[in-house]
């Protein structure tokens, strides 16, 4: 709670010295609509297109016509809707961190695809669009985490095939096994993301992995650093194991 307030406050300031017509926007309105996203470094602002105000100190200014219906406001602070804020965010490179945003925005309902795929329709000249259009090909509202979602684009992007987010995998006997969070049904491969909460779960992990494993399944795992240093290695593990499936 004392994490949320300080932002508050901060914007709360910042909001009583903006010129007519600006809202917040972009990673701000993000974390005001409750994306996990830094609100305040920098604080980023939208001023209408023909605004007088050419700079503002220690702001992030964009220009931009924004409508009546693309402005929320959330505790008493004027912002970009959270359709508006993440096609925003959905034009600005690169690709994954878009793709990232998008996931996270469905994931915990703020937006549905079908309202960004409205937003396309009725603002084809927009800078970005054609980013935005791939970004929400690549979406999947099951993936849980920004980690997820980078590790699975790393692989779509190097040309394997879409794997499955959390698909529910079951035993002969029908009992179910576990959700990883990638799945090949075609080599009967999963892959797992081992973040920060692996380490406290990791025994429950690693009888998950033997269930899945005793029933005929095979799982990769990479982390954090394997994705960010090593994604080559990454990417050759997955591929090779793939291959052997045939």
């Amino acid at each position: 709670m004392q994490q949320a307030v300080f932002p508050l406050i901060r914007l709360a300031a910042v909001a009583r010295r903006l010129p007519r017509g600006a809202v917040f926007s972009g990673r701000t309105a993000a974390w005001l609509h409750g994306l996990d996203l830094p609100p305040c470094s920098p604080v980023e602002v939208t001023l209408p297109r023909l605004s007088h105000t050419s700079r503002l100190a220690q702001i992030s200014v964009t220009r931009s016509d924004v409508a009546g219906d693309e402005i929320s406001e959330i505790q008493d602070l004027r912002a970009t809707s959270g359709t508006r804020t993440v096609a925003d965010l959905g034009r600005r490179p690169p690709l994954v961190e878009a793709v990232v945003v998008l996931d996270m925005a469905l994931h915990r309902r703020i937006i549905a695809i079908e309202q960004l795929q409205r937003w396309l329709s009725v603002h084809p000249g927009y800078h970005g669009v054609r980013q935005l259009r791939q970004a929400v090909e690549l979406a999947d509202p099951a993936a849980e985490s920004p980690m997820e979602t980078r590790l699975r684009l790393l692989l779509v992007t190097n040309g394997l095939p879409t794997p499955l987010v959390q698909a529910s995998l079951y035993d002969d006997s029908g009992m179910f096994l576990a959700r990883p969070d990638l799945y090949y049904p075609c080599g009967n491969l999963a892959i797992e993301y081992d973040g920060a909460t692996h380490r406290t779960t990791l025994a429950a992990d690693n009888r998950r992995q033997n269930r899945l494993l005793e029933a005929g399944y095979r799982l990769l795992r990479f982390t954090a650093g394997d994705i960010v240093r090593t994604p080559a290695a990454v990417v050759g593990q997955v591929e090779r194991a793939l291959a052997r499936s045939g």
